[in-house]
């Protein structure tokens, strides 16, 4: 279907001319497989006093669908893709049985097509009587449904050892499965390649409610041993064969899909006064989903819905006028199968005017699997006009399990502005909730102010810093509650308020009894050594003094002369 048209009209000085242009493409198959493809062009030009638009759109929609096949072939599992709880035997078939005889049943690589199936049947001992084997459908659930008066035409694609017989039974069943009519058709001698077995059953007698179908395998005078192979079986309303359909009729597990692509184009330019307009904007939109249901398809679907989906949007703008000009982008991801979920967006954009221009990016990613959920965004602009720049980027990643919250977010900002306004920042924080109680730590180093002073800020509960330069992990002290705890530290000169000595202080050359000083603020004693060791020296205890010579000697006491 292709439409188009062309208008020109002038109405009291008013100027307009438009085109457009239609196209548009349907197939579809009976079994509802479908595809369209839809177009539209439209162009416009107008005037209106001194006031001038221009505009232009193209729309192009692509939509594929696959659903039931429904009606076409009436067999279910027609392809013997699935296979039954009966190792070897398709479902919804089963192998009939003569007198006599042996078989193997298995299932394999179709040798029409790799992707499907074929019935196999190894046998031996057959003869052209009862001494038999077939393929049928299973039970009455499995059996197609017809109408009396009806006509049908079952087909199978075979190949077997030359020399083996094949022959097709057609039965008329009664709703209640218990009145058959048989027919059957010749007898069609294996020549050992493909052979396509046709046989109808014209006029259904009265009563029919469901048909069977039988595709039988003999021996003959020379051959009763070798193989069979089925594949791609039909049965069609009608008396006339057609070319083979799979319904996709699989019991409990019917799959129907949908796809579809819709791109959508447009441009305007457009005069207002002295205001000039350029715009162009396009999106894409790409969609397609599955579910799984019982075969009734859009009936189903009307209360279970697809149970996974996937779609891809991406959107682009750009617009211009004398002072500014923008361009923008958003593209989306998206994914589901039944609640669970997953997401991308991403979006960017710029706005540059005659004064300032703007850079802006976003990007967000999103899962969730039933309470459990995961997040990461990412944001980043950039600003400059004629007093400054600004930079800023923020990252952030949170999970989500059983009431359990952790986040983690970094931040960025640089300024610089002209009335000297100068400053830089990265800060770091994460946290965890759980139970309702929040823990908290974050590190900020930046620089700022007037007087460009530089800061690290941390907070945390405890506060390390770890040295890996020996192989070990050594704190070289530690911030634990409000209290600084250094193991050891060597400090060239110090300024202390108040001091609260737990154990002793001692000069560097310290030898006990020899040399050096000590203060043990435990016992109270002080011990004054010379410097060398070859010195007097003397102590201070709480029991008094006492004094030694060069030679250690006591040549004086004072205080408690007992000790």
């Amino acid at each position: 279907m292709q439409s188009l048209g062309n208008r020109v009209t002038d109405a009291e000085g008013k100027l307009s001319s438009q085109g457009s242009a239609i196209t548009g493409i349907n197939t579809e198959l009976a079994g509802k497989a479908s595809s369209a493809t839809v177009q539209a062009l439209g162009n416009t030009v107008t005037q209106q006093g001194q006031d001038i638009k221009a505009q232009g759109q193209a729309i192009t929609s692509v939509t594929a669908s696959l659903g039931n096949s429904g009606g076409q072939n009436l067999f279910f599992n027609p392809a013997f893709t699935k296979e039954s709880a009966v190792a070897g035997v398709a479902e919804g078939w089963q192998i009939d049985v003569g007198t006599g005889g042996t078989h193997i049943a298995s299932l394999v690589p179709s040798w029409l097509v790799s992707t499907e199936k074929a019935q196999r049947i190894d046998v031996s001992d057959l003869n052209q009587t009862a001494g038999y084997r077939s393929i049928r459908i299973v039970s009455a659930s499995y059996r197609p449904k017809v109408t009396a008066g009806n006509s049908v035409v079952a087909s199978c694609n075979v190949r077997a050892t030359a020399g083996l017989v094949f022959a097709v039974f057609i039965q008329g069943v009664n709703a209640a499965g218990t009145d058959a009519v048989t027919v059957s058709g010749p007898r069609v001698v294996a020549t050992g390649g493909t052979q396509r077995l046709v046989y109808d059953f014209p006029n259904l007698p009265a009563g029919t409610a469901s048909v069977q179908v039988y595709f039988r395998l003999y021996g003959s005078d020379t051959v009763s041993a070798g193989f069979a192979e089925y594949t791609r079986a039909q049965l069609e309303i009608g008396t006339t064969v057609s070319g083979w359909k799979d319904n996709n009729a699989v019991l409990g597990i019917e799959q129907s899909a949908t796809s579809s692509a819709v791109a959508a184009l447009s441009s305007s330019v457009s005069q207002q006064g002295a205001t000039i307009v350029a715009q162009a904007s396009s999106m894409q939109a790409l969609q397609a989903s599955s579910r799984d249901d019982n075969g009734d398809g859009d009936l189903a679907d009307a209360v279970n819905g697809y149970n996974s989906a996937a779609g891809i949007v991406q959107e682009a703008t750009v617009r211009a006028t004398q002072n500014e000009a923008t361009a923008r982008t958003v593209t989306q991801l998206t994914a589901s199968v039944g609640a669970n979920t997953g997401q991308i967006t991403d979006l960017r954009e710029v706005v540059t005017s005659n004064l300032a221009s703007t850079a802006t990016a976003i990007t967000q990613l999103t899962t969730k699997v039933g309470d459990n959920s995961a997040a990461i965004q990412s944001e980043a602009t950039a600003r400059s006009n004629a007093d400054g720049a600004l930079s800023s980027q923020i990252s952030r990643a949170q999970a989500t399990a059983d009431g359990a919250t952790a986040q983690a977010e970094t931040a960025s900002t640089a300024v610089s502005g002209l009335n000297g306004k100068v400053s830089a920042l990265t800060t770091i924080k994460t946290s965890t909730t759980v139970g309702g109680r929040t823990v908290m730590a974050g590190l900020a180093i930046g620089v700022e102010g007037q007087q460009q002073e530089s800061q690290i800020l941390a907070y945390a509960q405890r506060f390390a810093i770890l040295d890996e330069s020996s192989g070990t992990l050594i704190a070289p002290f530690v911030v634990q509650g409000g209290k600084v705890i250094i193991d050891s530290a060597m400090i060239g000169n110090a300024s202390i308020g108040v001091a609260q000595l737990t154990q002793s202080l001692q000069s560097s050359n310290y030898i006990a009894g020899q040399q050096g000083l000590k203060i043990n603020f435990l016992t109270g004693e002080f011990e004054f050594n010379s410097a060398t060791g070859d010195g007097g020296r003397q102590t201070i205890n709480n029991a008094g003094g006492k004094v030694f010579d060069q030679n250690g000697v006591k040549r004086y006491q004072w205080g408690n002369l007992a000790v």
